[in-house]
């Protein structure tokens, strides 16, 4: 048996010293009150507090897969090329690799894509977790049948690949006032991406929690959207975020309700560029995708210090 001493902290660096042009306004980062990108004023120190990962660990989401299951990925996109997987994103509608979204005004899985893992590239913004590893599967763009949303939440070793996926971020919901039963193979297939994914640590199933709070009623200060309404948000698999505004207040728009596990900055974001909703019985959630997006790097980074924590171990059994 060798004694092998292991290092705990690596140097990184400090968001105040990246050369990515616009993260001095991502305040989700670091809020200085900066107003940019916030629809209200912001108040500073209100953020994820990232830095201390970045700096002590340098910890960026390095060798960690996020599954964007949303309306498209620009695969070429400037800052997030070197973070897509090659061949590693599927497109439903044309089966190919490339689920680049044709429209022209901006793509709803392309911003959220960029909250999580834009590169530190000295272009555009920065991701929360800017050395992970993306694909993309456009469900929300195609027919959404359940073979095809099985398969993109970790149930298919191929077109697509998503059984190697880490986590998987799902901005989107369905909007209902009516009870809405939970289909049994969606569950089972959840149950499972928990308990066999990941080596058999278990996938994370990160999703949002709705924009309906002031949606559908003519009551005030109540949510009349509630998340549970969404009947994959009740899954004990699934772990729900609310949003933030960047004064530390909850966003007007984000569904309140007892599905929630925790909250992060949403409102306006930095992020790729501004999409439009997308339509289906599945929809794009354009306000909470960026507390979705942004919680999501967090777990991505925690799920770096696992694997470092892991080899730290094995180098101590040398």
């Amino acid at each position: 048996m060798t004694d092998v001493a292991v290092a705990c902290g690596v140097p990184g660096f400090s968001v105040t010293n990246v050369s990515d042009p616009l993260v001095p306004q991502q305040w989700h980062l670091r809020n200085t009150c900066q107003k940019g990108f916030s629809d209200t004023p912001g108040v500073a120190g209100m953020d994820i507090n990232v830095d201390a990962a970045y700096g002590l660990f340098n910890l960026t989401g390095s060798g960690v897969t996020v599954a964007v299951v949303d309306s498209g990925l620009e695969i070429a996109h400037e800052d997030l090329a070197a973070n897509v997987v090659p061949g590693g994103s599927w497109n439903f509608n044309n089966n190919n690799n490339d689920p680049t979204n044709p429209a022209t005004d901006g793509d709803h899985g392309t911003s959220v894509a960029g909250l999580i893992a834009m590169a530190k590239n000295t272009v555009g913004g920065m991701g929360v977790a800017p050395g992970a590893s993306l694909k993309g599967f456009n469900l929300i763009a195609s027919a959404q049948t359940l073979t095809q949303f099985i398969d993109s939440l970790g149930a298919s070793m191929a077109s697509p690949q998503s059984n190697d996926v880490f986590i998987f971020n799902q901005s989107f919901g369905i909007t209902t006032f009516a009870p809405i039963t939970v289909n049994p193979l969606e569950e089972s297939q959840y149950l499972a991406g928990v308990t066999t994914l990941r080596g058999g640590k278990g996938a994370l199933y990160v999703k949002a929690a709705g924009n309906g709070f002031e949606v559908g009623c003519a009551f005030s200060g109540v949510s009349c959207d509630n998340a549970n309404f969404d009947p994959t948000n009740t899954l004990p698999y699934q772990i729900v975020v609310g949003a933030v505004a960047a004064s530390g207040i909850k966003a007007n728009y984000s569904s309140a309700g007892s599905a929630i596990w925790v909250s992060a900055p949403g409102e306006s974001s930095v992020r790729t560029p501004l999409s439009p909703r997308t339509q289906g019985s599945r929809r794009a959630c354009d306000g909470d995708e960026r507390s979705n997006g942004l919680r999501e790097g967090f777990f991505e980074d925690r799920c770096e210090h696992e694997r470092v924590q892991q080899r730290g171990r094995a180098e101590r059994l040398v």
